[in-house]
């Protein structure tokens, strides 16, 4: 009988932080508690997608834009975030370069299935976003950590950086990339241009790919916002980004992987990804056509953006200014996404840890967030500033009282 075979090993490393409370919140709620929700970053029940965008979508549907496509992506959508690039970072990047794909996670997973296996490995900065790791040992691949900390507002650490590439090098692991995300989920940190340069010339100089996950590029409300492509020029390097978060269209499941230096650095690569696309048949054919609409009407977008990035910055300060007013918590301020990622004092809270520290918070006081663990950082609590004033203050008045212990 098939009933009680064991699963394969890879199934070990397979777990998401973010939604591991889902099964505690549910019995909540069907019980009819009402639970304060800062724990997944998704802006569309609270700002909803634009209009243009929805209407894009729509008609696609009601032309019948619902059958099979190209495998790499419909040529427009393709086109129209290779005319992005040009017109925000001024990087000339070829559509035959650009891959569509089910959201970012799958331009990740595309990425180690090419690249990783025993043996193999890759460096990821921590805190990290908590999709990434299971893909990476997936695949068997080792990740090592080049850790930024609190104390600094999470500035890049060149040390910590060549820390990870020598433990690497002494277990002899083939590292094959470095993987960034910038704006960064979860600590809302934004790396400048000398910091990007300097992991440039150490990928470069370490011959590793890049791979830099820009999701939150148009989030920022504090200082400028560099893309890695404006700091490199032949070296190899992934960018990824996504409809979720700037177009707020998380549930489209629509993103893309775009490969720019030498064509000669990442031929192989290239050849690895499109048969992936093809195992996959095609990325969803409404979505595309909802993205083309996305990326092309500026003038739409920036209405919607700027608005919802006002919004958004107004709530990270107040959460942020109220949670470090709570005894036993410390909260570096974001300079964009819609993360904030605080210090608490888990032993005040008797507490064993984040984890047992977020359980019972929304046990005892119905307030939904993520354990820093998840994020590769314990003692740590990830919330998100999308929700309402009210909800916000529900969420730290909660988080005050676990902090009396």
């Amino acid at each position: 009988m098939f009933q009680g075979k064991p699963l394969s090993r890879r199934m070990d490393h397979v777990q998401y932080a973010i939604r591991e409370l889902y099964p505690v919140a549910e019995k909540l709620e069907r019980a009819g508690e009402e639970i304060a929700k800062v724990n997944i970053g998704d802006p569309v029940p609270y700002f909803g997608t634009p209009k243009y965008i929805l209407d894009a979508y729509s008609k696609a549907v009601l032309e019948g834009k619902t059958g099979y496509g190209r495998s790499p992506g419909e040529t427009g959508f393709l086109e129209a975030i290779s005319e992005r690039y040009a017109r925000l970072y001024e990087r000339k990047i070829s559509p035959s370069d650009i891959f569509a794909t089910h959201g970012v996670t799958e331009a990740i997973q595309f990425t180690n299935a090419c690249l990783m296996e025993k043996g193999s490995g890759c460096i990821m900065f921590s805190p990290f976003y908590p999709a990434d790791l299971p893909l990476v040992r997936e695949y068997d691949g080792t990740a090592y950590f080049a850790e930024s900390t609190s104390e600094t507002n999470w500035a890049f650490d060149m040390g910590s950086l060549e820390e990870a590439a020598n433990k690497a090098e002494k277990n002899g692991t083939d590292l094959k990339y470095v993987n960034l995300i910038n704006p960064c989920n979860p600590t809302g940190s934004v790396w400048e241009r000398g910091d990007l340069e300097k992991i440039a010339k150490f990928a470069r100089e370490k011959g590793l790919l890049l791979v830099s996950d820009e999701t939150y590029d148009e989030i920022v409300f504090s200082g400028k916002f560099m893309s890695m492509s404006e700091v490199t020029k032949s070296q190899p390097l992934m960018v990824l980004n996504g409809l979720s978060k700037n177009w707020r269209a998380t549930g489209l499941r629509i993103g893309w992987l775009a490969l720019l230096g030498d064509p000669d650095s990442f031929e192989r690569l290239k050849d690895g990804i499109s048969r992936l696309a093809t195992v996959r048949l095609c990325p969803g054919m409404a979505q595309q056509y909802a993205g083309i609409e996305a990326l092309s009407n500026v003038e739409e977008h920036e209405k919607a953006l700027r608005p919802f990035n006002s919004e958004v910055k107004a709530r990270s300060e107040y959460f942020c200014r109220r949670l470090n007013e709570i005894p036993g918590v410390s909260c570096a301020p974001a300079k964009g996404t819609f993360y904030l990622f605080p210090k608490i004092d888990v032993r005040a809270a008797k507490c064993r840890d984040d984890t047992e520290f977020t359980r019972k918070l929304l046990e005892r006081e119905k307030v939904w967030a993520v354990q820093g663990a998840g994020f590769g950082r314990e003692g740590f609590i990830r919330v998100v500033a999308l929700p309402e004033i009210p909800v916000i203050d529900k969420a730290c008045d909660g988080i005050a009282r676990m902090m009396k212990g």
